[in-house]
């Protein structure tokens, strides 16, 4: 009985072949970052310098490719200089992505032109130029891949893959290196086992750094985007001269501590506030010195009030409001009297006020437990402006809590 043998040939893959398959991954990630980096919001100078260092390697793949058919300064010299140039930016974007380093910057520039140096400079034959280009590119894959881990700061899960891709990478340029130097007939075109692991892992890098590069951009675009957002929501929410709450804050703030301290039966206090005779300060020194009169009260303020609990709000113009949580009418007294008097002691001149040389404070105290549904933010604004109306007619730079003012004659005495 005749045995049925089903030839299973011999494999052996084709260095042209491999070289086709290089060319068509980099054109593939170009076209593919190309059309991400359109949609993107705000693209990167590093998403270019890759994109450029992916259509450098595919260029000089394909001049490679050529062997044969075109002079070898072209297919040769001119083919590994545009891979190499082309792999020192891929590689110099996969090790910090978008951070700007000048020391990496010049170890990329001054390795490539030692390798162009090398490669052009010298006497050498073929075998010769594959011993110099698997040396420096061992070289490259190999230090990437240790800077790939130093400035892996995130601890990506992505950069550690990319680093392994460029560990087995290097290694195997250093061994085909090595064949290269002891067997002098070792050309590019040369079929054996060192050379279709190498090729083969090329092209396994090539695929890996492009995909882990675009899922990288991905998850930076997502940190730029919460990042924009989150500056958005401090845009809407706080003032851009004080960088105190803004009106819409304080309104929300309020509701919300209302209905807290109702639950909970605890005070809540509210402090209404205004710089006496600004109009006349910014009559007098004008609009710009005005805005800074503005910022160092609010920075005092803020001083002042150092819980968590505590907000300070600008509520328009020359007014500010403090919510104080929890606290009573005795403590939010004290705390009104101690931002009343820091003010003082900044001494800003202010020569059109009738109260004072300097810059000084009407503060209106409203301390209360919130009981009822009628005890809401309306009711808490009009205490507490009814009570800086007081401390305004009063004579001003003083603290009125309960129509019993205190201040520059009473506050100071006390």
């Amino acid at each position: 009985m005749q045995k049925l043998v089903i030839p299973m040939g011999d494999f052996s893959l084709d260095i042209p072949t491999i070289l086709f398959c290089l060319l068509l991954a980099h054109l593939t990630i170009a076209a593919t970052l190309a059309i991400y980096l359109i949609q993107s919001v705000s693209p990167h100078i590093s998403d270019m310098r890759f994109l450029i260092g992916i259509l450098l390697q595919g260029a000089g793949v394909f001049l490679a490719s050529q062997r044969g058919h075109i002079p070898l300064v072209y297919s040769l010299d001119l083919g590994n200089t545009l891979i190499f140039m082309g792999l020192v930016l891929e590689l110099r974007t996969l090790v910090t992505l978008t951070n700007d380093n000048q020391r990496l910057d010049a170890f990329y520039v001054i390795v490539f032109g030692l390798f162009v140096v090398a490669f052009w400079g010298l006497e050498k034959d073929l075998n010769q130029s594959v011993v110099i280009a698997s040396v420096f590119l061992a070289i490259f894959y190999l230090s990437s891949a240790i800077l790939m881990i130093v400035y892996n700061s995130e601890q990506s899960i992505l950069r550690y893959m990319v680093s392994l891709a460029c560990t087995v990478s290097g290694v195997l340029m250093a061994i085909r290196a090595m064949s290269a130097f002891y067997q002098k007939e070792f050309t590019l075109l040369s079929k054996n086992w060192i050379q279709d692991s190498t090729f083969t892992m090329v092209f396994i890098f090539v695929v890996v750094g492009g995909v882990s590069y675009l899922l990288l951009l991905r998850d930076r675009n997502e940190q730029l985007l919460k990042e924009a957002n989150r500056k958005l929501s401090l845009l809407a929410m706080n003032d851009s001269l004080t960088e105190l709450a803004n009106r819409r804050s304080f309104d929300e703030y309020l509701m919300r501590g209302i209905q807290g301290c109702r639950r909970s039966a605890k005070p809540l206090a509210l402090i209404m506030i205004d710089i006496d005779f600004f109009k006349k300060y910014n009559d007098l020194y004008g609009h710009n010195r005005g805005d800074e009169c503005l910022i160092e009260v609010a920075r005092e303020m803020r001083k002042c009030c150092r819980r968590d609990t505590d907000m300070v709000a600008r509520y328009g113009g020359e007014e500010f409001a403090i919510i104080l949580l929890n606290t009573s009418e005795a403590e939010v007294l004290h705390m009104a009297e101690v931002i009343r008097k820091s003010v003082n002691k900044l001494a800003i001149p202010h020569a059109g006020s009738d109260a004072s040389e300097h810059v000084t404070l009407s503060l209106g105290i409203f301390s209360a437990i919130p009981t009822s549904h009628e005890h809401d933010s309306e009711w808490y604004i009009t205490e507490a402006d009814r009570r800086l109306y007081d401390a305004k007619q009063a004579g001003r730079d003083r603290c009125v809590c309960d129509h019993s003012p205190t201040g520059s004659d009473q506050g100071d005495e006390a």
